[in-house]
């Protein structure tokens, strides 16, 4: 979408192996819970900067209380195969990601249409798994000339892909445990392995 000031700017679509035993029901469930979700994709908002000596700074865990709001400038809009994360910024400039589900090794599908909400889900029996990330920036004209695109995941995708990698491993399969996955993806922010974040590319 363009305007006279606008216009929106985007990356190609990167596509990301969900883990076995992960099913579409259950990643969709996931995706489509919008609280669960936006614990999983700003962590740092359930936790607290605390000094544990002079020469280190520490977090505080804990867990987001009930009447914790989501962060007005983030809406979510659940999608028939995902969901889509738009965030409002100053100057008017707005960075949507949609997350959806796909069982195609084809990556050339095209990006999904959000007022299109008739798809109907594939199998559960469907043996591979992907979330597919599209991703639009709009801002001034003047700026999206000069806007890059790095390669590899944002931090909301890996905090997500954190998350689902953790809930595949859960306790009675098939990711039951999706409240301890949630703890542990928050808590991988701050103190996961530098092993781990290797296959995470910064944006």
């Amino acid at each position: 979408m363009s305007s006279f000031f606008f216009s929106t700017t985007s990356p190609p679509k990167a596509r990301y192996l969900i883990p076995p035993p992960l099913d579409y029901e259950t990643v969709l469930g996931i995706l489509h819970n919008e609280t669960l979700l936006h614990q999983v994709l700003y962590p740092e908002l359930y936790s607290t900067l605390v000094q544990e000596d002079e020469n280190k700074i520490g977090r505080e865990k804990r867990p987001a209380p009930d009447t914790a709001q989501p962060d007005p400038t983030v809406s979510f809009s659940p999608l028939s195969n995902g969901i889509s994360c738009i965030e409002e910024m100053p100057l008017g400039f707005t960075a949507t990601t949609i997350y959806t589900l796909s069982t195609s090794p084809d990556s050339s599908a095209t990006s999904p249409d959000p007022s299109s909400l008739n798809q109907a889900p594939p199998s559960s029996s469907d043996p591979t798994l992907y979330l597919e990330e599209h991703r639009s920036l709009r801002a001034l004209k003047p700026i999206t000339r000069w806007v890059t695109h790095a390669e590899g995941p944002i931090l909301k995708t890996r905090n997500l892909l954190r998350f689902l990698e953790e809930a595949s491993a859960g306790e009675g399969g098939l990711g039951k445990d999706i409240d301890h996955a949630a703890a542990l993806a928050r808590a991988s922010l701050y103190s996961l392995p530098a092993g781990k974040t290797d296959k995470f590319k910064d944006e």
